[in-house]
């Protein structure tokens, strides 16, 4: 039997249907065979996952943020033309 990083038997893998393994999330607080070390390294794994998802989520809305942006100075500039030079 294979073992992952944190020395968790593969085994406990999920097969769905026959097809692709389906990992399932251990509880460090609940899982009585893991050491200290082991604990550490799932949390430090689990925090750079949703420090990576929160950096998606802000780059998703920083380019929102930029196409509104540009959506409103296009306006304002097309408008300036439209009036015409030195118009108020």
């Amino acid at each position: 039997s294979t073992e992952d990083a944190t020395g968790k038997s593969l085994d406990s893998l999920r097969y769905t249907g026959g097809e692709a393994a389906v990992a399932q999330r251990i509880d460090p607080a609940r899982e009585p065979g893991l050491s200290p070390e082991q604990r550490r390294f799932m949390a430090q794994v689990e925090l750079a996952q949703r420090q990576r998802a929160l950096q998606r989520r802000l780059r998703g809305r920083n380019v929102l943020l930029a196409l509104g942006i540009g959506a409103v100075t296009a306006g304002i500039c097309i408008l300036r033309a439209r009036r015409g030079p030195g118009g108020s």
